[in-house]
């Protein structure tokens, strides 16, 4: 896995056919034997998470390990040198991230305005918002927001305690609305998600 020195396109939240450049040091390489996967890392959402991504990628941490744990429709996990489950870095676990502050220079576009929360795309992630007129009764003049589980969303994984997070994360292959709020999202598949339906443990 790499960070990739150069850039990508990735669909905007906006029209169909808006098209933006992903940021070069927000795009993460992952080469696998079924392909090649560019996941779009989003740190206004988990800021230390991708830092996390970036230092152990920086590292050479990820290089030849296997995705341990996949499960059709739903996701493939990685980043466990023991290939278990159980092992991780040596770097301390993270605190979750799961909800952050969304400003109104963020980007968001809504999608929908259904059920609690207004949902939208910030960057390339899913996520799920107060609108931006709760901004105005706010101190720091932001919403809550938190990311969605849904197909190509990069999460990280962690043991019983929220905040376990270490070095193993997971590409989404289907919607799970359970990991929404419990689980940290730090990034979204741009291009490969063909690649992650077709990997297996």
């Amino acid at each position: 896995m790499a960070l990739l020195a150069g850039g990508a396109m990735a669909q905007s939240g906006g029209q169909s056919g808006d098209w933006r450049t992903v940021a070069p040091e927000n795009l993460w390489v992952i080469d696998t034997a079924k392909g090649r996967i560019l996941v779009e890392l989003e740190p206004r959402a988990a800021p230390n998470h991708v830092e996390r991504i970036r230092t152990l990628t920086n590292q050479g941490f990820y290089d030849g390990l296997k995705f341990h744990r996949v499960i059709p429709n739903f996701m493939a996990q990685t980043g466990d040198p023991q290939g278990t489950g159980a092992g991780g870095s040596e770097l301390p676990d993270l605190k979750g991230e799961f909800t952050f502050r969304r400003g109104r220079d963020s980007g968001f576009a809504p999608v929908e305005n259904s059920g609690p929360g207004l949902r939208g795309i910030m960057g390339s992630i899913p996520v799920v918002t107060q609108p931006d007129a709760q901004m105005f009764v706010t101190a720091d003049f932001k919403t809550s927001a938190q990311g969605l589980f849904c197909p190509g969303v990069a999460g990280m994984a962690r043991a019983g305690s929220p905040d376990s997070a270490n070095s193993q994360f997971y590409l989404m292959m289907g919607q799970n609305d359970n990991l929404n709020g419990a689980y940290t999202v730090f990034g979204r598949v741009v291009q490969g998600l063909d690649v992650v339906s077709a990997l297996k443990a």
